[in-house]
């Protein structure tokens, strides 16, 4: 235990806080709450992850400890134990009512309407299958204009009238619709 945490637990006790050292068992996720090993042979169970006075908020930050890992508890009221310090974090859970953040195993997960990233200034990230449609749209569409030049011989026409080259490309141009490149944009995250 570093002298930090000895100076809280030496302070805490101090007051009338009872106050234990232990071992995470296992996570209650729905409820927030945690057991622990303390004194190498009783378990306290219902320990709380969260200051929030209601249970069951939808407004929260909860940061989750590991299995495993050490912990400081604090009985606040006969029996009500409530997470003081953790040596280690598995999972960061906050949300609002805008906003949702899991941090877990390396991964992030955002709910939210949107995300601003440097300001913003770069607009929204490209929808990759919106953009991969579209590049293959144009390549079809440049295939086909290649197809008649390739495929046709230039002649002139007499009495005014359009050359057959005039008429294929028409043809081609007509037959595949040029790709709009709108709706690429994801508005919602900016960078």
């Amino acid at each position: 235990m570093t002298h930090v945490r000895r100076a809280i637990v030496e302070l805490l006790k101090s007051e009338m806080l009872k106050v234990e050292e232990g071992v995470v068992l296992s996570i209650s996720e729905n409820n927030r709450t945690f057991s622990a090993k303390i004194d190498d042979d009783l378990e306290v169970s219902n320990i709380r992850l969260t200051a929030i006075i209601d249970d069951n908020a939808e407004n929260f930050i909860v940061n989750y400890p590991k299995v495993g890992s050490d912990v400081l508890i604090a009985e606040y009221f006969q029996g009500a134990w409530i997470v003081i310090l953790m040596s280690e974090i598995q999972k960061i859970h906050i949300k609002n009512s805008d906003f949702e953040l899991v941090i877990e195993n390396g991964v992030t997960k955002m709910i939210t309407q949107e995300l601003q990233i440097n300001g913003g200034k770069n607009k929204g990230l490209v929808k990759v299958e919106p953009l991969e449609q579209l590049l293959t749209d144009m390549i079809n569409w440049m295939k086909s204009i290649d197809t008649v030049i390739r495929n046709n011989q230039v002649s002139t026409s007499a009495m005014g009238s359009p050359d057959l080259l005039q008429i294929a490309l028409k043809a081609a141009v007509t037959t595949n619709k040029v790709p709009s490149i709108t709706n690429l944009e994801n508005d919602k995250i900016k960078h």
